[in-house]
């Protein structure tokens, strides 16, 4: 985990890892106790950088705009679904509207729903790119956090 960090592989900034966690080296030698000691240090150091030693508490207002993106989307997602069934063709309620769907002209049905309700796609892109510019925000914010410690860490990752 600390090589991911320190190497910085495929952008890796985590956001989980608690305050106070420990490397630890399975090899019992002292130069693997010195090391896990000094990189147990650097996370240290890190972790008072964070507001109240949590990278949970750093991202807190990115993570509630993601979550705002995720489940936005997924209840516009749902409305369309549900706008585009014709409802009032199938009394069985909604087990047989799903059993007499034409799943061939499901397509059509959610484009011409998305058109007689212009609200519902509008919703679909801005709850979308909330997410997206949430996300960004929040890697962004994780690589600032993590980049004094990537560079304390590659003293210690053997090229």
């Amino acid at each position: 985990m600390y090589r991911r960090i320190a190497q910085g592989t495929e952008g890796y900034t985590p956001t989980n890892l608690p305050k106070g966690c420990q490397v630890v080296f399975t090899d019992p030698n002292d130069r693997a106790a010195a090391y896990a000691n000094q990189i147990n240090q650097t996370f240290d150091a890190a972790f008072t950088q964070a507001p109240q030693g949590s990278l949970l508490k750093l991202c807190q207002g990115t993570t509630r705009w993601r979550c705002i993106g995720y489940y936005g989307f997924l209840l516009f997602t749902l409305l369309t679904a549900g706008f585009s069934v014709p409802w009032n063709k199938f009394p069985g309620g909604w087990w047989s509207a799903f059993r007499g769907i034409s799943w061939g002209d499901l397509v059509g049905q959610v484009l011409d729903t998305m058109w007689r309700h212009q609200w519902l796609p509008v919703g679909l892109i801005a709850a979308y790119i909330i997410g997206c510019v949430a996300q960004s925000w929040q890697r962004k914010q994780l690589a600032e956090f993590w980049h004094s410690t990537r560079q304390a860490l590659c003293q210690y990752v053997e090229p």
